[in-house]
Parts: C-alpha cells; structure tokens; sequence
C-alpha cells in the first residue's frame, strides 16, 4: 500500500483507496486488493519485411531478377529450389531485355516499347503541325467567303464546310474531325464557285480549291499517328513481364538463403 493525499489524482470511488488519516492505496498483493476488470492489454509492434521488399518500380525489379537468376545458378541445386529455376527467370529476362548477340540481335520489349513511343511522339508532334495549318487555312477561306456569303450563318456556309448541326455557326470547326469534313465539303464548293477563290501571288492568303486538295495531308499523318498508337502493345507487355518478375523474385528467399549476384553472364 502507499500513501496518497487529497491532490493525488485519484478517484473518490475506487474500491482500492482507504480513506482516513493517514489515507492509503492498497497495491496488487495487499489484503483486499482488488483487481481492475479491464486490464490493459500491452501493445503488440507490427513486424514488417523492411530490408527485402520487392520495389514496384520496373527497373530496380529487373536488376533484382538478375541477381536471383544469378543465385539460382550458383545455389539452387544445394538449396534446392524447386519452384523457381534459373531458366524460368532467364525467359521472361529475355523477353524484356532482348538478346544483342544473337543473329541477328533480338531486341527486349522495353526497347520496342521506348522506339514506338518515340515515333508515336513523332507522328503526333507532325499531326498538330498540319492541323495548325489546316486550322489556318480554314480560317483565311472563312475570311475570304465572307465578302460573298455575308458574316451570318446560312444554308450557303453549310455547302461550304462551315455549319453547325444548329446550323446556328459558321465559325472554324473546334475539332479534328470536323475540319475534316469542312475540307471535304470545301473542295468541291470551291471548285462550283471558282470567282470566290482568292490566287496565290497576292498580299491576301490563298484560298483555291487546289490549297484545299493539298490540306488532306495531314489526314495522313492523323492516321500514321492513330497507327501509332499500337506501341501500347508492347509497352502492356513489358509491364506485364516485369510485373510476372515479382513473385519468382520471391521464390529464392522462401527457400532459405536470400539470393546472391552470381558470374552467370545475363
């Protein structure tokens, strides 16, 4: 038991404290002592893997499955590893990384995937430069026809590529699409109303219907862009390659013994 004093903290219904002079606290062991109904339960500290976790990020796992292929050669007999072998990381290994000494070099997935993102940032960069100038262009024959059509809209600027489904606008179309069937539309009207053409060679922009047959180029280059596109493929594949890494990476530390970086080649 201990002493306690008016200002010790202390509940005045607590079935272990005496009151009188002097006042005191029975403790655990003290005849009777009673014993709190709830108690405290220590706290348990989480283990965590901190020094072996296998990274998310696509190049720390691809070195990492080198290390353990390399393990795997130099250990997994004695272990032995039976879930994962060396040759089962070497093939996914060599489907991201390629193999540059074979005839001919075979190039990885990643390497694919950097090549064809690289072009289609190409084609890409090449479509906005065309658009810009059909944009232009659009712009400058809207100009022109306004000295013939007048500035409001009207079924005459529909046959000329320049409509709404409102048919409530004239005004350059906002999208790809739609400048394109503007330039469809506009060749021809241009080629029935030859006096509301504007002749190159002359301090206003050209406006003929020739221009606007040379402006569909750059639908090319929107299709070589959309063409493009099927570099996702490779780059869907090596993700999932690099994510198929992460579970046989587990593989040689369940066996007991952590991996190693060996001499094999890779």
């Amino acid at each position: 038991m201990k002493p306690v004093t008016w200002d010790s903290g202390l509940r005045w219904d607590d079935p272990n404290l005496r009151w009188g002079d002097p006042s005191y606290l029975l403790e655990p062991g003290d005849p009777g002592y009673v014993a709190p109904l709830n108690p405290a339960k220590p706290t348990k500290t989480p283990r965590t893997m901190s020094n072996n976790a296998i990274p998310d990020a696509e190049k720390p796992v691809l070195a990492l499955a080198e290390d353990c292929a390399d393990g795997c050669a130099d250990l997994e007999d004695s272990i032995p590893l039976k879930l994962i072998r060396e040759t089962d990381l070497c093939g996914p290994l060599l489907t991201l990384k390629g193999d540059p000494t074979a005839a001919p070099p075979t190039p990885g997935l990643i390497y694919i995937y950097k090549d064809k993102e690289l072009a289609l940032a190409n084609a890409a960069a090449a479509r906005g430069t065309k658009d810009n100038e059909v944009k232009t262009f659009l712009s400058d024959v809207r100009k022109n026809l306004i000295r013939f059509l007048g500035s409001a809209p009207s079924p005459e600027w529909e046959l000329a590529g320049f409509g709404s489904a409102q048919s409530n606008s004239n005004a350059v179309p906002s999208t790809q699409d739609a400048r394109l069937q503007a330039l469809a539309q506009l060749r021809p009207y241009l080629l029935a109303h030859p006096a509301y053409e504007q002749a190159a060679g002359t301090p206003a922009p050209e406006v003929t219907a020739a221009r606007a047959l040379a402006s569909p180029a750059h639908a090319t280059e929107r299709c070589a862009c959309r063409c493009e596109c099927g570099c996702r493929c490779p780059g869907r594949s090596a993700h999932r390659q690099a994510r198929g890494l992460r579970h046989p990476a587990r593989e040689p530390e369940h066996a007991g013994g952590g991996t190693e970086p060996g001499a094999g080649p890779r």
